[in-house]
């Protein structure tokens, strides 16, 4: 019987370094994807439905409306989409 106790804890003690094992691994995955994530964008590249847009509105009709505007305009329109402030675009 004495053996079987430390049978179980040799086994208890497995299962421990294993688990230990795996939340390091699954710590190294969620570390990698948060760095795919941490970069300097291309601002032309990552905003670009925003100036897409933009070219579009000047070079259709130049009426009254400011860079501004559409800022506010494009928040409130498409609001799933990147805009960049208004300092970024001038």
């Amino acid at each position: 019987q004495l053996s079987a106790v430390k049978l179980d804890e040799a086994v208890s003690c497995k299962e421990t370094a294993a688990m230990s094992c795996m939340s390091t691994i699954t710590a190294q995955i969620y570390h990698e994807k948060r760095r795919r994530n941490c970069y300097k964008r291309n601002p032309l590249q990552h905003y670009a439905v925003f100036f897409r847009m933009l070219s579009r509105r000047f070079k259709a009709k130049f009426d009254a409306t400011s860079i501004d505007e559409f800022v506010g305009e494009f928040h409130r329109i498409m609001p799933n989409y990147p805009c960049p402030s208004t300092p970024t675009v001038y």
